[in-house]
C-alpha cells in the first residue's frame, strides 16, 4: 500500500477529498507527495518521494493515473539501477493506494523546486524539442540535494530500497 498526499490543487483535479489522518503506506519509499503543475509542454502531475526526494512526472492527459505513475516509477528506478527483481517488488506496494493531505512543509520546499525545474526544462525543449520525461526524471535523480546531506535522490532511493529487511521475504 502507499500513500499519496495531494496538494489541494492536485486533489481537485483528480476529483479527491483530503483526510488528514491517513498512514504512511508500506513502501520502504514512504509517501509520494503529488502536485498539478503548469508547463509549456502541458500540465504534469508532479510526484515527489517524501523520504529519497526522487521525482517523477505524468501528463494530466494520461488516462490512468495511477497506472501512468506506477509504469514511470518503475521507468525511473531501472534508469538509476534498482534491479528488475527489486522493481518488481517496490511495485507490489503500488497495488492499493490511500488518499491524504501532504504534512510536511519541507517535502512541499523540495516540490515547488522541483516544478520549477520542470518548468524550465519544459521550456527549453519547447524551443529544441520535445520534452523527454526520461531525462527530465533522471537529472532530478541525478541533482544532489541540500536536505538529503547533497546526496541525490538517486543515492538515497537505492539505499532505502537496499536496505529494506523484508526484500528477501515472500
Amino acid at each position: 500500500m502507499i500513500t499519496l498526499r495531494c496538494t489541494a490543487k492536485a486533489a481537485s483535479a483528480l476529483g479527491f477529498s483530503l483526510v488528514a489522518d491517513v498512514p504512511s503506506g508500506t513502501s520502504p519509499l514512504g509517501d509520494w507527495y503529488i502536485n498539478l503543475i503548469p508547463t509549456p509542454a502541458g500540465e504534469l502531475y508532479l510526484f515527489l518521494n517524501e523520504q529519497s526526494l526522487l521525482v517523477v512526472a505524468v501528463p494530466r492527459s494520461t488516462p490512468n493515473l495511477l497506472r501512468g505513475f506506477v509504469a514511470r516509477v518503475g521507468n525511473v528506478l531501472s534508469m538509476i539501477g534498482v534491479s528488475n527483481k527489486r522493481i518488481e517488488r517496490e511495485i507490489e506496494h503500488f497495488r492499493e493506494a490511500r488518499v491524504g493531505k501532504t504534512l510536511s512543509k519541507r517535502v512541499l520546499g523540495v516540490m515547488n523546486d522541483a516544478a520549477r525545474r520542470c518548468q524550465e526544462r519544459a521550456a527549453r525543449a519547447t524551443l529544441e524539442s520535445k520534452l523527454s520525461l526520461s531525462d527530465l526524471e533522471l537529472s532530478l535523480a541525478l541533482m544532489p540535494q541540500a536536505t538529503l546531506g547533497f546526496r541525490t535522490p538517486a543515492e538515497v532511493t537505492v539505499s532505502l530500497l537496499e536496505s529494506d529487511s523484508n526484500f528477501g521475504a515472500a
